[in-house]
Protein backbone atom coordinates (compact mmCIF):
# COMPACT_ATOMS: atom_id res chain seq x y z
CA UNK A 1 0.00 0.00 0.00
CA UNK A 2 0.99 3.46 -0.57
CA UNK A 3 1.44 6.24 1.70
CA UNK A 4 -1.61 8.29 -1.17
CA UNK A 5 -3.71 4.96 -0.32
CA UNK A 6 -3.14 4.73 3.33
CA UNK A 7 -3.89 9.07 3.05
CA UNK A 8 -7.16 8.17 1.71
CA UNK A 9 -8.52 5.41 3.66
CA UNK A 10 -8.06 7.30 6.56
CA UNK A 11 -9.49 10.36 5.27
CA UNK A 12 -12.85 8.26 4.11
CA UNK A 13 -13.04 6.12 7.69
CA UNK A 14 -11.94 9.20 9.71
CA UNK A 15 -15.61 11.40 9.25
CA UNK A 16 -17.65 7.53 9.83
CA UNK A 17 -15.74 7.03 13.21
CA UNK A 18 -16.37 10.53 14.44
CA UNK A 19 -19.92 11.26 14.04
CA UNK A 20 -20.11 7.46 15.33
CA UNK A 21 -18.59 8.48 18.45
CA UNK A 22 -19.82 12.11 18.19
CA UNK A 23 -23.12 11.93 18.14
CA UNK A 24 -24.10 15.12 19.62
CA UNK A 25 -22.04 17.63 18.08
CA UNK A 26 -24.10 16.84 15.02
CA UNK A 27 -24.71 19.84 12.55
CA UNK A 28 -28.79 20.12 11.09
CA UNK A 29 -27.29 21.90 7.83
CA UNK A 30 -24.09 22.00 6.02
CA UNK A 31 -22.29 24.66 5.25
CA UNK A 32 -18.92 25.28 2.86
CA UNK A 33 -16.69 24.58 6.01
CA UNK A 34 -19.09 21.51 8.28
CA UNK A 35 -21.26 18.60 7.14
CA UNK A 36 -24.53 17.65 8.28
CA UNK A 37 -24.96 14.09 9.60
CA UNK A 38 -27.14 13.41 6.77
CA UNK A 39 -25.04 15.27 3.96
CA UNK A 40 -21.85 13.42 5.69
CA UNK A 41 -23.40 10.37 4.97
CA UNK A 42 -24.31 11.17 1.37
CA UNK A 43 -20.26 11.66 0.85
CA UNK A 44 -19.30 8.63 1.92
CA UNK A 45 -21.66 6.27 -0.64
CA UNK A 46 -19.68 7.96 -3.37
CA UNK A 47 -16.59 7.08 -5.66
CA UNK A 48 -13.77 9.88 -7.04
CA UNK A 49 -13.94 8.16 -10.55
CA UNK A 50 -16.98 6.03 -10.85
CA UNK A 51 -20.32 8.26 -11.20
CA UNK A 52 -23.03 7.18 -9.01
CA UNK A 53 -26.84 7.77 -10.21
CA UNK A 54 -29.27 10.04 -7.74
CA UNK A 55 -31.99 7.26 -8.17
CA UNK A 56 -30.29 3.92 -6.73
CA UNK A 57 -28.40 6.35 -4.06
CA UNK A 58 -31.53 6.96 -3.00
CA UNK A 59 -33.19 3.63 -2.90
CA UNK A 60 -30.12 2.60 -1.33
CA UNK A 61 -30.22 4.93 1.86
CA UNK A 62 -33.89 5.44 2.02
CA UNK A 63 -34.64 8.53 0.97
CA UNK A 64 -37.11 9.91 -1.63
CA UNK A 65 -35.44 11.33 -4.65
CA UNK A 66 -36.78 14.95 -4.10
CA UNK A 67 -34.54 15.20 -0.61
CA UNK A 68 -31.71 13.70 -1.98
CA UNK A 69 -31.79 15.91 -5.21
CA UNK A 70 -32.07 18.29 -2.90
CA UNK A 71 -28.77 17.60 -0.89
CA UNK A 72 -26.98 16.64 -3.78
CA UNK A 73 -27.70 20.28 -5.32
CA UNK A 74 -26.28 22.07 -1.89
CA UNK A 75 -23.19 20.02 -1.52
CA UNK A 76 -22.34 20.41 -5.77
CA UNK A 77 -23.06 24.58 -4.49
CA UNK A 78 -20.62 24.01 -1.83
CA UNK A 79 -18.02 22.14 -3.52
CA UNK A 80 -17.95 18.71 -2.02
CA UNK A 81 -19.28 16.79 -5.06
CA UNK A 82 -19.83 17.36 -9.16
CA UNK A 83 -22.89 16.29 -11.31
CA UNK A 84 -22.22 14.49 -14.05
CA UNK A 85 -24.11 14.32 -17.14
CA UNK A 86 -26.27 11.08 -17.66
CA UNK A 87 -24.81 8.21 -19.47
CA UNK A 88 -26.53 6.77 -22.97
CA UNK A 89 -29.99 8.30 -24.58
CA UNK A 90 -31.22 9.26 -21.24
CA UNK A 91 -30.17 13.29 -20.37
CA UNK A 92 -32.40 13.24 -17.49
CA UNK A 93 -30.33 10.62 -15.82
CA UNK A 94 -27.34 12.74 -13.90
CA UNK A 95 -24.14 10.72 -11.97
CA UNK A 96 -22.66 11.98 -8.97
CA UNK A 97 -18.99 11.76 -7.94
CA UNK A 98 -16.69 13.56 -5.10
Amino acid sequence: MTIDRAIERIQFAYPQIYYACHTRHARKKSNPFHLSTRDSEILVHLDTAVPTSLSSLARHMDLSSSTLAEAVSKLADHGYLTKTPGAGRDRRQIGIVL
